[in-house]
């Protein structure tokens, strides 16, 4: 059972320890639904059929990106993993992941090619990068064949694998986005049979070493479930706890993402039964609270919306209170997002 222990004081602060490896994507392909794009264009035609993501572009130039927004926490140890063969098209290009997407000046791609070549690079500000020019690493005889690529963050470092074999490991950096999925080069047919994404379970625990005599206090039943429960943010007047849940199945997107939650606190001085904040902060990608203002009537918020109040990739947005609810999420607009994304958490504001 996942334990949420807090010292009311220094709950914004509070620290995480890993508790299990966990799922933060595993794309089956059994349904579409993380809303994968299934359309024809001039240029590619994507579908989802037999448990498979389909790829087939028919342009000769440029590339296509298809990805969705993933939340991976870039502060800690992730893994990424997908499986697929190459249909059909030419051997001298690549076809692989993007990941850390922004928009389409910002963002990183590993790929492979059908002569047995692999390249990492990066797209910041329009201005494109390579980290590792075209390398040969195999035979050129995988055409129709499964195989898989691998991309992991251990410590400082950053791994990447092609059939279990690693061909790569460079400096860790920091993404520019949320978003994940797949690049395409040139004129080729691909079908991905599964995309991963593990990061381990968190608890949230006390920093080591509390000072003047605080203790740990177990929360208990009313916010603690068998499920993860991570991302405390507390009220300045101590009244109202916010937290996530992950892997619950009755979470608005699924087990595979988190619905903001909330707690009051009773006269008793011990915390109420969890509430789910419900719609619209809770949508089907991953939600979280970051921060609510000194007079409870703010709160700033994990990713962005349309104005439907469904995902619109990551960022950070605001709300206010209307009622005994709240309005759907509107942007934050924050200059040099990049350098700041680092914080792990804010503080309320007014403190």
């Amino acid at each position: 059972m996942k334990r949420l222990n807090a010292v009311l004081f220094i709950l914004c602060f509070a620290t995480f320890t890993f508790a299990q490896s966990n799922y933060v994507l595993n794309e089956q392909f059994s349904n579409n639904n993380n809303e994968w794009s299934t359309t024809s264009s001039d240029t590619y035609t994507t579908s989802l059929s037999g448990g498979e993501y389909h790829i087939n572009r028919t342009a000769e130039k440029n590339s296509s990106y298809f990805k969705i927004p993933v939340f991976i926490d870039i502060a800690e140890d992730f893994d990424i993993e997908m499986k697929f063969k190459q249909n059909s098209g030419i051997l001298n290009n690549g076809f692989g992941l993007v990941f850390g997407y922004n928009d389409i000046d910002n963002f990183y791609t590993f790929v492979i090619s059908g002569d047995g070549s692999y390249k990492l690079a990066y797209y910041e500000k329009d201005e494109y990068t390579k980290i590792k020019s075209w390398t040969s690493f195999r035979k050129a005889d995988k055409m129709g064949k499964y195989q898989t690529l691998r991309f992991k963050q251990e410590g400082s470092k950053w791994k990447f694998y092609s059939d279990g074999e690693k061909i790569y490991e460079t400096e860790k950096r920091l993404f520019f986005g949320s978003k994940l999925g797949f690049v395409v080069h040139d004129k080729m047919s691909i079908s991905i049979d599964y995309l991963t994404v593990k990061q381990k379970n968190t608890d949230i625990n006390l920093i080591k070493n509390p000072k003047n005599g605080y203790k740990s206090v177990n929360l208990g039943a009313n916010i603690n479930t068998e499920h993860s429960e991570r991302t405390p943010v507390i009220s300045a007047d101590g009244q109202t706890l916010f937290f996530v849940s992950g892997g619950d199945p009755n979470n608005t997107g699924g087990a595979k993402k988190t619905d903001i939650f909330y707690s009051k606190k009773q006269e008793n001085g011990t915390w109420g039964k969890r509430v789910n904040i419900g719609a619209p902060l809770n949508n089907r990608g991953n939600n979280s609270v970051i921060a609510i203002s000194a007079d409870n009537n703010q709160l700033m918020t994990m990713n962005k919306y349309n104005p439907d109040g469904t995902p619109n990739g990551g960022g950070i947005s605001q709300t206010q209170k209307v009622g005994s609810g709240w309005k759907i999420p509107e942007d934050v607009i924050i200059k040099d997002y990049r350098k700041l994304r680092e914080i792990r958490r804010l503080p309320p504001f007014g403190r």
